[in-house]
């Protein structure tokens, strides 16, 4: 049996009580989601069926700015996703399109270098990114203490043995300081021979374990899971007329560049081995310029095969960018 579900509320009625206070940003009133799906559950037979064929999922008046602040950072009139379709028994989730349009986001650098986004969605409390100062070098090294000299005076002396002794016999005599021989601190001598045979070793050898000849088993099969890989596919993606204002401030004169109208269409998303996505995207850089890019993409294997124009953009917007490299007057 089939049941339907619809749902529709507020961003701010609901969801924003419980995060507004853990958060820098603020979603502004009139933010609605709206959810209605049908679907299917079995859990009578030896395997969980659970089955959506026909979902859809719409944000629309999504308005975010900083706390404090009336102009958003984010403008998003629709956002939905349609077709959407689920399938436990198949591991397959498949959407028919995702789309936007008429979005307008506004982002900058600041002069110390952060991007405005980055310190926007930190929850409160966690602003700081600093970093704890290291210590100073000559504190980083270990300090080697000196070894205290023996309260003895003694110091000892290698000698080579007499000529008539074999090579490999070495003596070594203790003398004071007035080159006076103690009687009883002659040392043994010390042989080749006999230094390796009395030598013991300081780490005993490990012993490798044997070879197991148990053929490893299948995590899949031990936790009875399913070795079929989850397949997504998303037939369609595209966001339409977005504008994007964007500013460096980290230069003496601040940079500002527009990206307007934004068009972007994907097709083809999907997790399948081989499969090719095909990308159409077309931007306006500033007024006059424009980048295109067109051709197709896989993800199982990573692939491009892009066709990308850029033209007539106007250097003079990215003039700081050049000072530092050429010395040219840009018209």
């Amino acid at each position: 049996k089939t049941h339907r579900r619809q749902r529709q509320m507020c961003i701010r009625d609901r969801a924003w009580t419980f995060i507004e206070e853990l958060v820098n940003f603020e979603i502004k009133e009139g933010s609605t989601i709206q959810l209605a799906a049908d679907y299917r559950f079995d859990g009578s037979g030896d395997e969980l069926q659970f089955l959506i064929p026909s979902a859809q999922f719409s944000l629309e008046g999504l308005r975010v700015s900083e706390k404090g602040q009336e102009l958003p950072l984010i403008d998003i009139p629709g956002f939905s996703i349609d077709g959407i379709a689920f399938d436990l028994a198949k591991q397959q989730v498949t959407v028919a399109k995702v789309s936007s349009q008429d979005g307008a986001i506004k982002g900058w650098l600041s002069p110390g270098g952060v991007f405005n986004y980055q310190t926007l969605f930190i929850p409160v409390g966690m602003e700081s990114t600093d970093e704890p100062t290291p210590p100073a070098p000559e504190e980083a090294i270990a300090k080697v203490e000196p070894v205290p000299a023996s309260t003895e005076d003694n110091a000892l002396e290698i000698q080579s043995s007499p000529t008539a002794k074999t090579d490999s016999e070495v003596t070594a005599p203790i003398t004071s300081e007035g080159g006076n021989q103690p009687e009883d601190s002659q040392l043994p001598q010390v042989t080749a021979e006999n230094s390796v045979a009395e030598a013991t070793p300081l780490v005993e050898p490990i012993a490798e374990p044997e070879p197991s000849s148990a053929v490893p088993s299948n995590p899949a099969s031990e936790t009875g899971g399913n070795e079929l890989p989850w397949l997504v596919k998303v037939n369609e993606v595209s966001l339409n007329n977005y504008a994007i204002h964007i500013e460096d401030r980290t230069q003496k004169e601040v940079i500002a560049i527009n990206l307007t109208p934004v068009n972007i269409t994907v097709l083809n998303v999907s997790t399948e081995p081989g499969a090719k996505l095909q990308v159409d995207t077309n931007i306006t850089v500033n007024e006059t310029g424009s980048i295109i890019v067109d051709g197709e993409a896989g993800i199982d294997p990573l692939m491009t095969q892009l066709e990308i124009a850029v033209e007539k953009i106007a250097l003079k917007t990215f003039k700081p960018y050049l000072d530092s490299v050429a010395r040219r007057q840009l018209a």
